[in-house]
């Protein structure tokens, strides 16, 4: 469920207060793998993906994941001997939350008419979604309570 949204994943675990910055450190490994392992064929079908054209694909993993990636490491290199390297940084820093919403916000306009045009056939996935928000909490709450004696979250 995650692999398309390694960025948001990275996001939120930094509001949760997690280690986002080991995810960082592996965010191109995981676009990467989410590029292999996401299921294409079961999505679009076996003709959508003769449609696809390499490109676009080369043009985004560079402006979206190269470039930021040697920006990124430059500013952090920077950041060791300028105070305005680290100004930069602490803005980024800031700054990530609000553009995520931003992203989202733009991501929604986008699909409002299409996902409105099509609520009959959304409406059949609803209890999917509703088994999810029940089950993956209880997954986490184990996976992370094999490690020590917490009790579940009161929030479930």
């Amino acid at each position: 469920m995650l692999a398309p949204c390694v960025d948001y994943v990275i996001v939120l675990t930094g509001i949760a207060g997690g280690a986002k910055e080991r995810l960082l450190a592996a965010a191109p490994l995981l676009l990467l793998l989410q590029i292999v392992l996401l299921p294409l064929l079961l999505f679009a079908g076996s003709g959508a993906v003769s449609l696809i054209k390499v490109g676009p694909f080369v043009e985004a993993f560079l402006f979206l994941i190269v470039i930021p990636l040697i920006a990124t490491g430059l500013i952090q290199w920077l950041a060791r001997n300028h105070r305005a390297a680290v100004v930069v940084e602490e803005v980024r820093q800031a700054l990530m939350v609000p553009l995520m919403m931003v992203t989202l916000a733009v991501v929604i306009g986008l699909q409002i008419s299409a996902v409105g045009s099509r609520i009959g056939q959304l409406l059949l996935v609803v209890p999917l979604y509703v088994a999810f928000l029940i089950v993956m909490p209880l997954v986490g709450w184990a996976a992370g309570g094999s490690r020590s004696s917490m009790s579940p979250p009161s929030r479930l």
